[in-house]
């Protein structure tokens, strides 16, 4: 490992494999079926919390065992609607994105199912049934202006925008599903996309003193 550039380290009494560059993010196991990823800091903050008395939310950990056995790949989060919204970088949509849409917000996840097609889900728990119902209109509004883009701008056209043809979005009370049927190729370009709008580094900012 070390030949790549990844060390394997025990932090806060947790196997922690670091890469060499800055950025890049890191890993941990938890426990035998739950692994962590994510940057130096916030990493280093969860396993301190950890092992300390203000441990992680049991729903939480609750939540991961559940995705777990659900998806091959999957992520969680019952972050403050507040920071989530923080953490939406600057651009033509932050404005939207940071107003009531995030607010309502309860947890927020995302699983893939990869095979020969990977399907990619991603889930809102909001506040009331009124509140999901409006998240997937924004959903919808978002996957009609980029699939609309696509056809005035042709080959101009932002890379994901064709990636949503098939998108389906459904609300469940105040559960919002966005689901996402994607070949490994594309799913490959919705990955660049995001890293392109700098999605998969934003991070809340720390919490005030």
């Amino acid at each position: 490992m070390q030949a790549q550039g990844l060390r394997l380290e025990v932090f806060e009494n947790a196997p922690v494999l670091r890469p060499a560059g800055k950025e890049a993010p890191w890993a941990a196991i938890l426990e035998d079926d739950v692994a962590a990823l994510g940057s130096q800091e916030s990493l280093q903050r969860l396993l301190v919390r950890r092992n300390s008395a203000d441990k992680p939310d049991a729903g939480l950990l609750a939540r991961a065992r559940e995705l777990s056995g659900r998806y091959d790949f999957w992520a969680v989060s019952i972050a403050p609607s507040a920071d989530l919204a923080a953490a939406v970088p600057e651009g033509q949509w932050s404005g939207i994105l940071r107003g009531d849409v995030l607010a309502a917000v309860q947890e927020s996840r995302l699983g893939i199912e990869a095979g020969d097609s990977n399907r990619l889900i991603a889930e809102a728990v909001l506040r009331t049934a009124k509140d999901a119902a409006a998240l997937a209109e924004v959903v919808r509004f978002f996957a009609g202006v980029l699939q609309l883009t696509e056809k005035i701008r042709g080959s101009k056209a932002p890379p994901a925008a064709g990636l949503l043809d098939g998108l389906q979005v459904q609300t469940e009370g105040n559960l919002m599903r966005a689901t996402l049927v994607l070949s490994g190729a594309q799913l490959q370009t919705l990955v660049r996309r995001a890293r392109d709008l700098d999605l998969l580094n934003a991070t809340p900012p720390p919490p005030a003193p």
